[in-house]
């Protein structure tokens, strides 16, 4: 199973998918996910770093990739 959370400027998000094993679930608070599966799992941070985690539960560090505005040189709103 894959899951590739993007959460964009949520601080902390959360869900849950049933599969034919079980629920997956997902709890994402700054910079870390806790990943609790039936299933092993193919986790992919928004900046595309990947974790390949067994099935049961997990933590998984969880980089947040930068928004436009953060990018953007000599932006006030950065």
């Amino acid at each position: 199973m894959r899951i590739a959370p993007r959460p964009g400027p949520l601080g902390e998000v959360a869900g849950v998918a049933p599969t034919p094993y079980g629920l997956v679930e997902v709890e994402i608070s700054g910079e870390q996910a806790v990943v609790s599966s039936p299933v092993p799992v193919h986790f992919v941070d928004p900046t595309g770093r990947s974790h390949r985690v067994a099935a049961g539960k997990h933590r998984v560090p969880m980089r947040r990739a930068q928004t436009l505005t953060e990018r953007t040189p000599g932006n006030p709103c950065a």
